[in-house]
């Protein structure tokens, strides 16, 4: 049997890498950002590294390569050179763009998204770093020993490793403090308190929130859907949109939100039957009826392989998470208009958030639709100095929250809320590195995932690499109030990255992956807001892609 499966993983990756070779090279422009970079010191060895500048940026890079250049000041290199010279080259390009141009590329380390990491190691552009991985580093630990299962069994090809998870890339719903304690937006414990049961004061006790837990972050915080959008029929009344999103991005942004209703709905276990099919787990949240009135009916527990795997697709779950998109987009005077305007993008959207706030910037917008790295993205462009020139704030005064997302129903209120990281970002070494480079551009992986790092890195841009390490009170002390938030939220919740190791999975990765899409919309917002289409009518579309026949065609070769 693990012979069958080798066999057939060695016969997935040159199907890809036959694919890829075939493929228009769409993106072989380098996209280099020419004005960053440095210049070569010839009296060092250079280590050139190849990062994706998106939301993430490269503040955290350069520092990571200042604190590796002094640990490796006395690196001895060919030719009399002494020292290390990290050069990084910023990029605008990922994922498929890399994959097609990296074998005339000199850039020896990546950091990227949307990798797709089967083709990358079916071509064999990505050095095998299993010593990278098993090793014990200068913390004490192994890599792998951080890696989340997950991520681990989609890296692992038969015991051996290229690549290594880079940045987490979770979203959902940011919330502004000020405005919620400005307008007391948060719900009481007594219910019957006479205000229509939110505080009435600060001092108030607050509902248990989400988690069930009083006492914690996310107390008085909506703990399921009726409650969210009381909450925002109550903001309309204070004269306050209860959000924005990009309308040039948005439709992505939103599918954040979307994806993580779904696996905070199921579970973990559950949401992960989308991804491996081996039998071992049933099925218990798959659609038998929707009534007219959105009430679900269920089927009975089914154990899910390779053969009947597409029911999973059909699960309660995603028809949950449309429900809540339906809601949010049933009436215009939740959104800024904006949020329609095909030119407001990421950036624009932001800033609109952050001033929303202070006079002359129009209504307040309580809450932001987005990925979990948005504040670093916005601090970059200037948002936050904006506030201080323009209204005197100081940045350590806009308080913003990540709001769990809410339960869909009243029982599933206490259940842990599930992130998911879509982005599918990868470091890995390019096979085409010169032999004697090898061992550092190895310990360059090794410094970069040590704790110490690791921490360096979350201080510097309040997100986290894709790896289980646990932050320490100076890196906590230095994050913005919206990082710490988002650390309170990733503690008490479980993380999923949509991969596995399943044979299935590293066949079709991206028809598993795109879970929320039908043959027509790459998106549920296209339908659900440019079409007018009902929760229920798109998640029926969604079961015809993965209707047995469509499994079939997609499977049926190595069924």
């Amino acid at each position: 049997m693990l012979k069958m499966l080798k066999k057939a993983r060695k016969t997935v990756y040159l199907f890809l890498a036959l694919i890829l070779m075939s493929a228009p090279l769409s993106g072989c422009g380098s996209n280099v950002e020419t004005d960053t970079l440095e210049k070569v010191d010839s009296t060092k060895t250079q280590l050139w590294v190849n990062n994706y500048r998106g939301g993430f940026g490269d503040e955290w890079l350069q520092n990571l390569k200042i604190r590796f250049e002094d640990a490796y000041a006395d690196y001895q290199g060919l030719d009399g050179k002494v020292g290390v010279q990290v050069m990084i080259t910023p990029v605008k390009n990922k994922g498929k763009d890399i994959v097609s141009t990296i074998s005339g590329s000199d850039d020896e380390v990546f950091f990227s998204e949307s990798m797709p990491y089967y083709t990358l190691t079916g071509l064999g552009s990505a050095l095998d770093i299993t010593d990278v991985v098993n090793e014990i580093g200068s913390d004490g630990k192994t890599i792998k020993s951080k890696m989340y299962a997950d991520n681990e069994s989609y890296l692992n090809i038969n015991g051996r490793y290229y690549g290594l998870p880079h940045y987490e890339m979770t979203g959902g719903i940011s919330y502004n403090i000020n405005i919620f304690e400005e307008k007391l937006f948060y719900f009481a414990k007594n219910a019957d308190n006479g205000n229509d049961g939110f505080i009435l004061s600060l001092y108030d006790e607050r509902s248990a929130g989400p988690n069930g837990i009083e006492g914690d972050y996310d107390d008085g915080l909506p703990s399921t859907y009726d409650e969210f959008f009381k909450l925002c029929d109550r903001m309309l009344t204070f004269g306050v949109t209860p959000f924005i999103w990009s309308g040039q991005f948005g439709r992505g942004y939103v599918n954040y939100l979307l994806s993580t209703a779904v696996a905070t709905y199921e579970g973990v276990e559950q949401y992960n039957l989308r991804f491996s099919f081996d039998g071992t787990v049933q099925a218990k949240y798959i659609v038998d009826s929707i009534s007219t009135n959105g009430d679900v009916t269920l089927k009975d527990p089914v154990a899910l392989t390779a053969e009947n795997g597409y029911q999973i697709f059909g699960s309660a779950g995603s028809y949950y998470a449309l429900s809540l998109l339906e809601r949010i987009l049933s009436n215009s005077s939740y959104y800024d208009s904006r949020s329609l305007d095909s030119v407001e993008s990421h950036t624009d959207a932001q800033i609109d958030f952050l001033l929303s706030n202070y006079e002359g910037n129009g209504k307040p917008i309580a809450m932001l639709i987005e990925g979990g790295y948005w504040e670093n993205e916005a601090r970059d462009i200037g948002a936050y100095d904006r506030l201080k020139n323009y209204y005197g704030v100081d940045e350590k005064d806009v308080k913003i929250g990540y709001l769990p997302v809410p339960k869909a129903s009243s029982d599933k209120v206490g259940e842990n809320t599930v992130l998911v990281d879509g982005g599918y970002c990868l470091c890995f070494i390019n096979s085409r590195i010169a032999d004697y480079k090898i061992p550092l551009a190895k310990a360059f992986l090794k410094f970069a995932y040590t704790d110490e790092s690791l921490n360096a890195y979350t201080a510097q841009t309040n997100t986290f690499i894709g790896v289980n390490y646990d932050l320490t009170d100076s890196t906590i002390s230095k994050m913005s109030n919206f990082g710490r938030s988002m650390n309170q939220v990733r503690a008490d919740s479980d993380l999923v990255h949509n991969v596995s190791g399943d044979r299935l999975f590293v066949y079709q990765q991206s028809y598993l992956q795109t879970y929320l899409e039908t043959d027509k919309y790459s998106y549920p917002y296209e339908a659900l807001k440019d079409d007018g289409m009902k929760a229920k009518e798109y998640f029926n579309l969604i079961k015809q892609r993965y209707s047995a026949t469509a499994w079939q065609n997609k499977f049926g070769r190595i069924l």
